[in-house]
């Protein structure tokens, strides 16, 4: 009797973490691709261009992703975080290894896709081309 509750337990455990794994892709993919940039001014007042999708900064970048908004993340990578990235606009190896130095560089998941998360913390080259982190959020 033991083994057979046991069982149903471990069975429920297992077909319950199933149901949460593809929700929670399902989220992370509901963000559109960023392929542009724009203008955000934080609440400091402080200006900086990010990847942004039809002027929504809250989109994402991954591996594959060629377009404007690569180009601009390579862009701050290089110039804050020393990168040494050609400029292409290919989301490719060395764009995911660079960023993943960031995001670890800012104590937060190194995953090396590009996000909300990454857009807060990572350092990006303001109006005056210093490297500073954005408060986009109070």
């Amino acid at each position: 009797m033991r083994l057979i509750v046991s069982t149903t337990i471990a069975l429920t455990i297992v077909a319950f973490g199933a149901l949460l794994t593809p929700a929670a892709r399902a989220s992370a993919a509901s963000l559109p691709t960023c392929t542009g940039t724009s203008l955000v001014t934080d609440l400091d007042g402080v200006q900086a261009l990010v990847p942004s999708a039809g002027g929504n900064t809250t989109c994402q970048l991954v591996e594959g992703n060629d377009n404007a908004a690569v180009e601009r993340l390579q862009f701050d990578l290089d110039a804050c975080y020393g990168a040494g990235l050609y400029l292409d606009s290919d989301f490719g190896p060395l764009t995911k290894a660079a960023l993943q130095a960031a995001q670890r560089s800012a104590g937060i998941s190194a995953d090396g896709n590009y996000g909300t998360q990454t857009r807060d913390w990572i350092l990006w080259l303001d109006e005056n081309r210093n490297c500073v982190g954005l408060t986009l959020e109070a």
